[in-house]
């Protein structure tokens, strides 16, 4: 069950023109996901992987022997970085808003501010800010019921 001022302030902030959310807006399916955390960890270990592919193939293009073909592989390293990042931002900002409700129902203020620069500016830097909250979030309630089974079990 979500607490009582967790409801309070997701109506609050729902409530907000800074967050609005209308049922077109936002598409939620549930039925074909985890939920909302394990969406998060497959977009989250995507990236990472993703990350490292293209580390190799820039480390793979520096490493050509002629100059020529070097600095070609080099450009166009970069036009698919460019290309990859505009595709990651979409992802991420389609998570983020097809996990609206969710995530003001996790109850942090921070967090749903967060969210709010993060869904107005859709740039790299908020989305990425987003993403460390979030993170900071889990851990959060990850240690909090750490917490509770060790009371529970003394």
């Amino acid at each position: 069950t979500v607490p009582a001022a967790a409801v309070s302030l997701a109506a609050a902030i729902t409530a907000s023109p800074t967050i609005a959310v209308t049922a077109d807006a936002v598409a939620v399916d549930d039925a074909a996901s985890g939920g909302f955390w394990d969406d998060f960890e497959r977009e989250l270990t995507r990236r990472q992987k993703d990350k490292k592919e293209r580390l190799k193939r820039k480390e793979k293009a520096k490493k050509l022997a002629d100059k020529l073909h070097r600095e070609l592989a080099l450009a166009e390293r970069a036009i698919e970085d460019e290309a990859e990042r505009k595709a990651e931002l979409a992802r991420i900002n389609r998570l983020v808003a097809n996990s609206q409700q969710r995530i003001i129902a996790l109850g942090s203020e921070r967090l749903n501010m967060v969210m709010a620069e993060a869904l107005e500016r859709q740039t790299f830097s908020t989305m990425e800010r987003l993403e460390r909250s979030l993170i900071q979030v889990r851990e959060e309630e990850q240690f909090l019921l750490m917490a509770t089974q060790i009371l529970v079990n003394q």
